[in-house]
């Protein structure tokens, strides 16, 4: 177990999932074993569905309940992995995965001096991912502790001021759980913003930017970033930082770009 921990995160968001009993238990499994390879074993856990309530208690007992009773009823759940003296297991993991049902999404986080952006380990996991539930739509990016890593992935805020400076951030990020993942905008082919990690689809690849559909876009000119074949028909798009800005601006003249204003119509 690690002793020193980063106070910035590493967290892969994948939205759109395709969901069944048997694809939430493979990627429970999956997801077990890879806070077993990096040496932090879950400690905390939660589940939802009929007969599990809401609240988060010790890894152990979820385990025990899901091996005997199977996921038939299971519609998402938590892992979480504390640090030393930790108690609040939304603010205090080294370790985190939640997947939910309803809202599709499944998102992965971990220390970035545990397992980075870029990094093997998060690229490894999220393939795995990929293969369990058939995303239409992921994301990866690094974010201070005190922000909410995790939480910004599913459309909450968590150290920003609800005015002055932050209040264009924060209205961003809400808007996406309100608006992006509500109506599903990603099944339109719009990104929720250009990320160092940016796992496509057809869906997205096939939309215009500059005349041409974006992946010939991006394969045409090396400041735009590299494509990669992932798993199932997607495609990580690596940007690097210096890069993003031009990126960013193509993509929001093209439409691709969550618009908190004209969403409902993207």
């Amino acid at each position: 177990m690690f002793t020193e921990f980063s106070a910035e995160a590493s967290v892969v968001a994948l939205y759109g999932l395709q969901f069944s009993p048997g694809r939430l238990e493979a990627s429970y499994k999956h997801l077990v074993e890879w806070f077993d390879s990096l040496g932090c074993h879950p400690d905390r856990s939660g589940v939802s569905g009929m007969g599990f309530g809401e609240k988060v208690g010790t890894f152990d007992r979820f385990d025990r309940r899901l091996k005997r009773n199977g996921f038939e009823e299971v519609r998402g759940f938590d892992l979480y992995r504390l640090i030393p003296g930790g108690d609040i297991p939304g603010y205090h993991w080294c370790v985190n995965a939640d997947i939910d049902e309803e809202d599709s999404y499944c998102i992965v986080g971990a220390r970035s001096s545990i397992a980075p952006i870029p990094g093997e380990s998060m690229l490894s996991v999220t393939r795995t991912l990929i293969r369990d539930l058939t995303p239409i739509y992921g994301i990866g990016f690094r974010r201070e502790m005190d922000l909410g890593p995790s939480l910004y992935a599913m459309g909450g805020c968590m150290g920003l001021q609800p005015w002055g400076a932050d209040k264009p951030e924060g209205d961003r990020i809400d808007r996406w759980r309100a608006l992006g993942i509500k109506q599903r905008c990603y099944d339109k082919g719009v990104l929720r913003d250009v990320y160092p990690w940016n796992f496509l689809t057809q869906l997205q690849l096939s939309r215009e930017v500059e005349g041409v559909p974006l992946k010939q876009w991006i394969e045409q000119d090396h400041n735009r970033g590299a494509l990669s074949t992932v798993e199932c028909g997607v495609y990580l798009w690596e940007i690097q930082v210096a890069q993003v800005a031009h990126v960013r601006v193509a993509l929001e003249n093209a439409g691709m770009v969550f618009d908190v204003k004209s969403a409902p119509n993207q």
